[in-house]
């Protein structure tokens, strides 16, 4: 009897021992490599201006987040006994812990077009008028949402009307003076012509042969370092505006633009290639005054 119950006791030793094995072999096998090809968000890399190569995957900060997270947030008021320089002062600190982040951003912009007869990547940056406190900005991204929908005015008349809303984020530049190369002479004329526009553009041509082309997946980072433009009385720096075309019986279309800004300065547009994170080529910003471009 004794002999019997030490035998059960083995077994089912045995039978646990068993069961523990397999469960860590099959922890194991399902670990699999794709989890290693994550998207790498900035603040897991240690990235600087001089960094020569970036991690795969890398996709740099979302302006769109970053904007979010300024705008939630309220700069504190200022002290019956605190001069307006140690306001100042103390706002900045609490601005910069509120971003828990070193003073280098790296906002993520788009994917490089490829044309293949002149065998070379090519994109224009816009730096344009706001109709912000005297701003300029570049445009980072931009959703567009087309829906339709039935409206009534007031005498019973229905129409279908198309309804167009877009968001833009972009990036105000506040050491655009540095970044931009006038010609004095264009611009009289420009100004002649009574043109409302100032457009300045940065055209980035990176030659590259076709089948090598093929392999890469090329993208632009905007390197920054985010600083209010003149004296903040907001963390989000500028602010938003939105606008909208409201629909008519000519023209049935309901066209809402909604408009995002983050101010910065301006250091450094890299392009790069996601695949590998081989930077491939870093320019130094330099906008240029064109008249024979089209203003929108």
């Amino acid at each position: 009897m004794f002999l019997k119950k030490e035998t059960t006791l083995l077994s089912s030793f045995i039978a646990l021992l068993t069961l523990v094995i397999l469960l860590v072999i099959s922890s194991a096998c399902d670990k699999s490599p794709e989890t290693d090809k994550k998207e790498v968000p900035k603040n897991n890399a240690k990235i600087n201006i001089t960094t020569e190569k970036l991690p795969i995957n890398f996709k740099g900060d979302d302006i769109a987040e970053i904007y979010n997270r300024l705008k939630n947030s309220k700069p504190p008021s200022k002290g019956e006994y605190e001069t307006t320089e140690e306001y100042k002062i103390r706002k900045e600190a609490i601005y910069q812990s509120l971003l828990q982040d070193n003073t280098l951003y790296f906002i993520q912009g788009n994917k490089l077009s490829y044309d293949a007869d002149k065998m070379k990547y090519f994109t224009s940056l816009r730096l344009k008028d706001t109709y912000i406190n005297n701003t300029m900005a570049v445009n980072i991204s931009e959703v567009v949402v087309k829906s339709k929908y039935v409206a009534q005015n007031a005498f019973g008349m229905s129409m279908q009307i198309s309804l167009e809303e877009c968001t833009k984020y972009g990036l105000i530049i506040t050491n655009r003076e540095e970044i931009i190369k006038i010609d004095l002479l264009l611009e009289k004329r420009y100004e002649q012509g009574k043109q409302w526009w100032r457009n300045y553009d940065m055209d980035i041509e990176l030659p590259m042969p076709i089948e090598k082309a093929k392999q890469l997946s090329v993208n632009a980072l905007f390197v920054c370092k985010l600083k209010p433009f003149g004296i903040a009385t907001n963390y989000n720096n500028i602010g938003e505006k939105s606008t909208r075309k409201e629909p008519s019986i000519n023209s049935p279309f309901d066209l809402q633009y909604h408009y995002y800004y983050i101010s910065t300065e301006l250091l450094s547009i890299w392009i790069y290639d996601m695949n590998s994170g081989e930077i491939i080529a870093k320019y130094k910003p330099l906008f240029v005054f064109d008249k024979t471009k089209s203003n929108y």
